[in-house]
């Protein structure tokens, strides 16, 4: 996946919120007709969130990232492996000494040669469980302390090698973090919980659904439909404008 290639640090900095990043989003990936959201929009929480599309959870700078392990932390396939590579075999000789870990668990250890101070290694179900995956991602948020962690970087939980379809575990991902984020403890102990989206067919499944759990304010919505249409784009129809009995009269009498 990244292996051989080198990697360029991200920084929460260079990582915009959904409340700037969502706005700007709208042009190029619209929010779906039908979208009910299930939230109240809020800007706190869409200042606590971001999304990196295409990205690398190796090379993320952020207190800790997610390991999307199997229950003996072995080094793995897919991201997992990329993580273990990046670390240094170091990351191994680690998760032996916190391994087993049930599925739906979580298990922190030093991130050594990776850019994130941790890594959390979560396990998720094999197959659609929604219950273990949901508790997968609490057991992940929960690490955030507000001391030592105040931020971190998921990845997609479940949807590689263990088959767990990605539109409704993309469900299960927004939602559990949507939910941790009402209460306002975990708020204040949150700097950023960012969304790490590799696979094109993930990301465009992200972008369906965000607006369902991370709704944008009123403002954030004008302030995106208030930018003047591009040359070249197809005007709304306008509807024909009804007549009124006088208007018709006018008109009879024109054609006498």
């Amino acid at each position: 996946m990244f292996r051989g290639k080198p990697r360029k640090v991200m920084t929460l900095d260079e990582l915009p919120t959904w409340s700037v990043a969502g706005p700007d989003s709208l042009a190029d990936h619209p929010i779906p007709a039908g979208t009910k959201p299930k939230f109240e929009p809020n800007a706190i929480i869409n200042s606590k969130v971001s999304f990196w599309m295409r990205g690398d959870s190796s090379s993320l700078a952020a207190d800790a990232i997610v390991n999307a392990a199997n229950s003996g932390l072995h080094p793995g396939g897919g991201i997992c492996g990329v993580i273990h590579s990046a670390a240094g075999p170091e990351l191994a000789t680690a998760c032996e000494k916190v391994s087993p870990c049930p599925t739906g668990g979580a298990a922190l250890t030093p991130g050594f040669k990776l850019p994130a101070k941790y890594v959390i290694h979560a396990v998720g179900p094999i197959g659609e469980k929604p219950d273990k995956l949901e508790s997968a991602y609490k057991s992940t948020l929960n690490y955030i302390d507000g001391e030592k962690i105040r931020s971190v970087g998921l990845c997609c939980i479940s949807t590689g090698i263990y088959g767990y379809p990605i539109t409704p575990a993309t469900h299960v991902a927004l939602n559990t973090v949507r939910q941790w984020l009402e209460d306002k403890t975990n708020q204040e102990h949150t700097d950023r919980v960012i969304f790490v989206v590799f696979e094109p067919r993930d990301v465009n499944v992200y972008y369906n659904l965000v607006h369902t759990y991370f709704p944008l304010s009123k403002e954030e919505l004008e302030k995106s439909s208030a930018e003047p249409e591009e040359e070249g784009e197809p005007k709304k129809e306008e509807k024909p404008k009804k007549e009124t009995p006088k208007e018709e009269e006018s008109k009879d009498e024109t054609k006498e």
